[in-house]
């Protein structure tokens, strides 16, 4: 992700069977995909929000379930906010 876009993001996880997908959403409806390197949907939220605080940024909120069906896979959700210097 590019230091120079400083504004809010929105980090959306996708885990089906024992892949996690994230996709870092900007305001302006930019987008990013980020390779995670965990396999469980709960590290891959931990690992990108250690990422995310290493790139300036802070949770603005709580993670949030946006979907989940009978096959295991599920989605969530986070804001985070660009942290004051």
């Amino acid at each position: 992700m590019n230091k120079p876009d400083r504004q809010p993001v929105e980090v959306w996880l996708t885990q089906r069977n024992l892949a996690v997908d994230c996709r870092i959403v900007r305001e302006d409806e930019t987008s990013d995909d980020y390779d995670m390197n965990s396999m469980s949907l709960r590290g891959a939220q931990r690992e990108i929000t250690g990422y995310l605080i290493g790139q300036g940024y802070r949770p603005a909120g709580r993670w949030e379930t946006a979907a989940e069906d009978d096959r295991g896979a599920a989605e969530t959700v986070r804001r985070f906010a660009v942290a004051s210097a």
